[in-house]
């Protein structure tokens, strides 16, 4: 009988060790699930900032192309009169 208490006891022990380690392992997968939801929403802020820049600087381009063309027909103006005069 005391055989039996002994070894139940020790499966018991044994049981209580696998749970701690599944414990653990719990714990560590949503520890490394927390990181990588944080490295997502990381990537997100840096995505959506990189989108803003692409825009403005689509925009910036576009001003200066016309510019650029606004300048190109001043000069040809000029250049028209200067042989006209």
């Amino acid at each position: 009988m005391e055989g039996s208490i002994s070894r139940s006891e020790g499966i018991i022990r044994d049981n209580e060790n696998r749970l701690n380690n599944i414990r653990n392992t719990i714990a560590d997968i949503q520890s490394k699930i927390k990181n990588i939801q944080s490295n997502i929403d990381a990537v997100k802020r840096q995505s959506n900032s990189l989108e803003v820049d692409l825009e403005r600087a689509r925009s910036d381009l576009s001003v200066s192309q016309l510019k650029d063309n606004n300048l190109v027909n001043d000069i040809k103006a000029l250049k028209e009169r200067i042989i006209i005069e």
